[in-house]
């Protein structure tokens, strides 16, 4: 009885599938935490009602976010920076009537230094300034 064998010959190629299944689910990933990247510098706002921010507020060239911390630091494009070099990062978007700026201020920070700063961005020509607040618990 003669045997029969197979050819066999190797296997020169390369099983793509779990490689591009890895790909789309790392994709996946960072698409859902780059939007919240935003909101993981340490400011937590003071909570009140008010209306909620837009949806497309991390993709929007017209808006830009700054935070003050408890210790009075400007975190602006997560940069620790002084107020003085905020407003001068600014200015190229004074004269857009749609350009908005959110101002996220810890809670803990003195209500004067608050005021003090959107003095300084009014004085400098930004009018369109809005606080960022938490939701109130009910």
């Amino acid at each position: 009885m003669a045997r029969r064998r197979f050819n066999s010959s190797p296997y020169d190629t390369i099983n793509l599938t779990p490689l591009i299944d890895t790909l789309f689910f790392l994709l996946i990933i960072f698409m859902i935490t780059a939007p919240l990247l935003e909101y993981t510098i340490e400011v937590d706002p003071p909570e009140m009602n008010a209306d909620p921010l837009p949806k497309d507020a991390a993709d929007n060239q017209n808006l830009k976010t700054i935070n003050l911390t408890k210790d009075g630091h400007v975190i602006f494009d997560e940069n620790t920076i002084t107020q003085d070099e905020c407003i001068m990062k600014l200015m190229p978007y004074r004269t857009n009537p749609d350009f908005k700026i959110f101002l996220r201020a810890d809670r803990e920070l003195s209500y004067g230094k608050v005021i003090a700063f959107l003095a300084k961005m009014h004085g400098n020509g930004f009018k369109n300034v809005s606080l960022v607040t938490t939701e109130e618990e009910q």
